[in-house]
């Protein structure tokens, strides 16, 4: 009974380190758009009072880049993990999730930036 609760505790322990993600799915990504052009960032819910300020390219490249690093770090999690030293956790499908997830997060930021630009470069005609 000793090892099945060992193995619950590092199950456990996999699945939190894991939760760091978990904003990726749990937010409306329409919402955090709407407020990102409100706010030119995600507004903490002790703010408020945040000042309206429309993102700027360096907000959306921040955006971005930071998606980018967590595709990276998503890229490099192990294909199996072993827990216990016999419980094997095939982690591929959950990475390929979590990339397709990110990877529609940064269409979103990419997909505001060339229609930004559009409108720029047609306002200049």
């Amino acid at each position: 009974m000793r090892h099945m609760q060992q193995v619950r505790d590092e199950a456990e322990s996999l699945r939190e380190g894991l939760d760091r993600y978990a904003h990726l799915w749990e937010s409306d990504r329409q919402g955090v758009m709407h407020e990102f052009l409100k706010y030119g960032r995600q507004v903490r819910p002790e703010e408020p009072d945040a000042e309206e300020t429309p993102p700027t390219l360096k907000d959306v490249q921040r955006e971005i880049e930071s998606l980018h690093r967590l595709s990276e770090q998503v890229t490099h999690l192990d294909d199996v993990i072993v827990l216990h030293g016999w419980l094997q956790v095939d982690l591929r499908p959950f990475r390929d999730s979590l990339l397709s997830i990110i990877y529609d997060w940064r269409h979103m930021y990419t997909e505001y930036l060339l229609d930004s630009v559009s409108d720029s470069a047609d306002g200049l005609t």
